[in-house]
Parts: C-alpha cells; structure tokens; sequence
C-alpha cells in the first residue's frame, strides 16, 4: 500500500505493546490489553479498508497510546526507586553515609560522634 511496510509497522508495534504490557504494573494489564486490542482493530480495518489516511491514522494513535503506557512505565519505575530509597532512608543508612562523606569525617567512629553532637544539639533547642 502506497510503498509502506505495513507487516514490518505491524511486527514492530506488536512487539512495543507485548513488552510494555510484560514491563508495566499488573494493576494496569488489563487496560493495557484492551488498548492493544483496540489498536489491533482500528489498524486491521485500516488495512482491510486499503485506506492510506485511516491507516496512517491509525498508527498515529497506535504510537500515541504506546507512548501514554511507556510514560506510565517510566513513573512506576521512578515511584519503586524511590520506595527504595525510602526504605533505605528511614533504616538510617542514608545518614551515616553522608556523615562518612563530610570532610571532617575519617572514620565510622567519628560519623557516629558527630551524629550524637547533632542529635545533643537538636534536642537542647527543642
């Protein structure tokens, strides 16, 4: 149709879709699927049609709703680093390596001192 390789085009948003679908949060698969169906569909009809602008319709909004799911996946992605790191905050870890990185700082030994002086000085003000 009109030199387009509408079975590679096809191959490479199937593909995209099965693995933002395999990537992305279990709570969202459903919808993920039946967005992919949808897609599915609407280029399946595009193609039957033999209609170029359906068509290149149609694959613009196949891109759209991959992209919309990529986005996702990257803000499920950001939202587990930080529980992560979250995690790792409150167990304290976070603490004690900036105190190893302060300049004053050669030793745990001395981390562990500074830290007490500012856990005195936080509790005198209060």
């Amino acid at each position: 149709m009109n030199g387009i390789d509408t079975t590679h085009l096809l191959s490479v948003l199937e593909h995209t879709a099965r693995l933002l679908k395999d990537m992305g949060s279990p709570a969202r698969e459903a919808s993920a699927v039946a967005a992919h169906a949808a897609i599915r569909a609407e280029l399946g009809d595009a193609l039957q049609a033999g209609d170029s602008p359906a068509l290149a319709a149609a694959v613009v909004k196949a891109v759209r709703v991959l992209m919309a799911q990529l986005k996702m996946l990257r803000m499920d992605a950001a939202n587990f680093r930080l529980k992560m790191l979250a995690q790792t905050l409150k167990d304290g870890a976070g603490i004690r390596y900036r105190l190893l990185q302060h300049p004053s700082c050669r030793s745990t030994h001395e981390a562990v001192a500074m830290l007490m002086h500012m856990s005195d000085c936080l509790a005198l003000s209060a």
